[in-house]
């Protein structure tokens, strides 16, 4: 389809199209698979850089990723040189499995930039509620927004604290109006909940 094309009959006649694929978006597990690489909690499995990760627990199976600024990025060609190197020593090299992905096949498709984050785990259900869980539920530390968000017992001498309250209210109600506003295809069942309710998301 991307060198040949195809015809297709229309109301303005026959038309010959070709289609490429740009790009590719599912969860962690089918996308280990789409690019064959190790899955996302093995070692060197992620398809964006060449991070090492590092063991923690006393079985050491349980991994974790500290920021690091200087870890080297994946690119393209160097997928698939680590393809070459896993399929010719038959073992897995930097994270690419000895088997040659389908995606390698599609003109013009980018192994790297053509494959977009797991928006659903990693965005919605991932850093996000963790950071909401952090402002609303982290009652000791500085960020900790929880008090203003459920407005409890406002101390009206307190005029600044009083300001402060009525901000964070107005803002959190401005995130639920925003939430509110979104209208999902009648295909997705579950519509978005409040700010207060984080914990009820779900992914579907």
């Amino acid at each position: 389809m991307g060198h040949v094309g195809a015809l297709f009959e229309t109301a303005r006649g026959m038309q010959h199209c070709k289609a490429r694929l740009v790009l590719v978006t599912c969860d962690l597990p089918a996308r280990a698979m789409l690019l064959c690489m190790k899955n996302f909690n093995g070692i060197s499995a992620c398809c964006y850089c060449y991070h090492t990760e590092k063991t923690i627990g006393d079985d050491q199976l349980h991994r974790y990723w500290p920021y690091d600024s200087t870890v080297e990025g994946r690119t393209h060609e160097s997928m698939k040189q680590d393809v070459i190197t896993a399929t010719t020593s038959h073992s897995p090299c930097r994270g690419m499995l000895p088997v040659v992905s389908p995606l390698l096949a599609a003109p013009g498709f980018n192994m790297v930039d053509g494959v977009s984050i797991d928006y659903m785990h990693v965005v919605c259900l991932g850093i996000v509620r963790s950071l909401l869980d952090m402002w609303l539920n982290g009652q000791s530390e500085s960020y900790y927004i929880g008090d203003k968000v459920q407005c409890i017992k406002i101390n009206c001498y307190d005029f600044s604290y009083y300001l402060l309250v009525i901000y964070f209210w107005k803002q959190v109600a401005f995130l639920d109006r925003r939430l509110h506003s979104i209208c999902p295809p009648i295909v997705i069942n579950r519509s978005p909940h409040t700010v207060k309710e984080f914990y009820t998301w779900k992914g579907r």
